[in-house]
């Protein structure tokens, strides 16, 4: 969502390249079901106000996406974006939080985990082995393999490395918390993506690390390994509809060697009509607090297959 708003503002132009542009917040709705291999987008992109200053500058946006073929609308993203000087970046203390405050311990959910492994943290062959289909490798010899791949991370896009810990009972709301690491280098194929003549890790691309480790999450308690007992039904791990996620930037992931920790809380697992999990993240990057994701949704599709 970056590209039109600055193509749009000619704001290279307007602070004569002395500012950078930041997201600092979206929230983000799913509507349909996400698209298929070989169709099309269709992006509206629209700047609902601004705000401007002498050396700065906020710009409130709307984003929707379709899918061509049919029309149908995917997801709308509302978000702010801005300009800011290389000082105010650096300056970035990340997002504060409150240590005296109490934890939000809400009441669990009654939800028993179908399976449950004696490991608590994972390697990267481990991840693997479960993008793989193997979770017997990655899990333990109870986990029955998969018929395929899970399809956990593009293979140009694997955001997750390692998982420090996972905690059935633990996290801020009592229901789970799992917290994975993912490594970037400095000749990552995004830096040269985003933006030229200034490198910066995509927001994006971090809020896929979240959503990679809470899949981990879903596949360690066996959630994501529902099967019918027809072979020919099976399921696939899909973003909650309906349901609306935020997300909060306060800092960024130059161009160097750095590590980024993501800390999942399991807010609510359902399993009455949909199966279905609600979670808050924190993403750290070198012990500094910079993104802040709220109410990420997932859900169990069922998806027929051919063999």
């Amino acid at each position: 969502d970056d590209a039109p708003f600055n193509g749009a503002l000619y704001i290279d132009e307007a602070f004569n390249g002395k500012a950078s542009y930041r997201v600092v917040d979206w929230r983000l709705k799913f509507f349909s079901d996400l698209p298929q291999p070989g169709d099309t987008f269709r992006s509206l992109f629209k700047i609902t106000s601004f705000l401007i200053s002498t050396d700065k500058m906020l710009v409130f946006y709307e984003y929707h996406c379709y899918a061509k073929s049919d029309d149908r609308l995917l997801f709308i993203i509302s978000g702010t974006g801005g300009m800011f000087s290389e000082s105010d970046l650096n300056q970035s203390k990340g997002i504060l939080t409150n240590k005296l405050s109490p934890k939000m311990k809400s009441q669990r959910s009654a939800f028993v985990p179908p399976l449950i492994s004696k490991k608590r943290s994972f390697t990267s062959d481990d991840i693997n082995n479960l993008h793989q289909g193997r979770t017997d490798l990655c899990f333990g010899h109870n986990y029955p393999q998969l018929n395929g791949n899970t399809h956990l991370y593009p293979s140009f896009a694997k955001m997750l490395h390692r998982i420090e810990h996972i905690d059935l009972t633990g996290g801020d709301f009592g229901s789970g918390q799992i917290i994975g690491e993912g490594d970037i280098t400095p000749d990552h194929w995004a830096f040269a993506a985003h933006f030229k003549n200034d490198p910066i890790f995509p927001g994006t691309m971090m809020f896929e690390g979240a959503c990679q480790t809470c899949h981990f999450f879903l596949y360690y308690t066996g959630i994501g390994n529902f099967y019918s007992a027809n072979e020919k039904l099976s399921y696939q791990i899909v973003p909650l509809k309906d349901q609306e996620a935020t997300t909060v930037f306060r800092g960024q992931v130059t161009k160097k060697q750095s590590t980024l920790r993501y800390v999942i809380d399991i807010k609510s697992i359902q399993d009455q009509n949909e199966v279905s999990v609600l979670a808050d993240a924190k993403i750290y990057c070198d012990n500094k607090l910079i993104v802040q994701n709220k109410n990420i949704g997932f859900a169990l599709k069922k998806i027929e297959e051919t063999s």
